[in-house]
């Protein structure tokens, strides 16, 4: 088992995070896609509607930037590695981002 621990970056997200056992998956594609259905289920199951319906609009644009598989595989158990999202500024994060 190889644990690490993702963590959302974006204006209404930050802080979303979840430990993966990356040593299950064989490519980042499908951590992060891991990763994001179950940010989407937790919405769903906490019944946040509204969150959920807006996580599902923006989900497409999460990514990792300049890192890969094999990178993530070697870092230090205590690093985060973040998934963000900042290419599509909507009205939802200039809310949060002027509060």
């Amino acid at each position: 088992m190889k644990l690490r621990k993702f963590q959302i970056s974006c204006p209404v997200f930050w802080g979303y995070n979840q430990y993966i056992d990356i040593e299950k998956f064989n490519n980042l594609e499908d951590i992060i896609k891991h990763f994001l259905d179950g940010c989407e289920a937790f919405f769903l199951f906490h019944n946040l509607l509204d969150l959920y319906e807006y996580f599902k609009s923006v989900k497409q644009y999460y990514h990792i930037h300049d890192i890969t598989y094999e990178i993530i595989y070697n870092l230090p158990e205590t690093e985060t590695i973040y998934i963000c999202r900042h290419n599509n500024c909507n009205t939802m994060d200039k809310i949060i981002i002027n509060r």
